[in-house]
């Protein structure tokens, strides 16, 4: 979300990324640093045991491609003047490219 307003040159980008950063990464860190002081290497071998740690990195995994995959339609502009003759038909690639990408950004119901 903030790449999308720093992307139009809004100060607002910048500012909300590190406030949405300071939300999850502040309460984290302080909750790790209470278990790890707490519970030292046997939560760490605990939590190997278990199998969460691969669980989180699957669904931090999932969610990233999706927040990428997101933000493709908004951030990525292609242009091209090539246009493909075949007999008397012509084949504009920016056409193409438009419709594709449009299809993405508006609903189509």
């Amino acid at each position: 979300m903030g790449a999308t307003f720093a992307k139009d040159e809004n100060i607002f980008g910048p500012i909300l990324a590190l406030i949405l950063f300071s939300v999850v990464n502040i309460p984290l860190k302080s909750y790790g640093i209470k278990i790890g002081y707490e519970k030292g290497v046997n939560f760490l071998v605990e939590t190997e045991k278990s199998g969460i740690v691969q669980r989180y990195i699957a669904m931090a995994t999932m969610l990233g491609i999706v927040v990428i995959g997101g933000l493709i339609p908004q951030l990525v502009q292609l242009a091209t003047p090539y246009v493909l003759k075949v007999g008397g038909a012509e084949i504009k690639f920016q056409e193409i490219f438009d419709w594709i990408l449009s299809s993405f950004t508006s609903p189509s119901y």
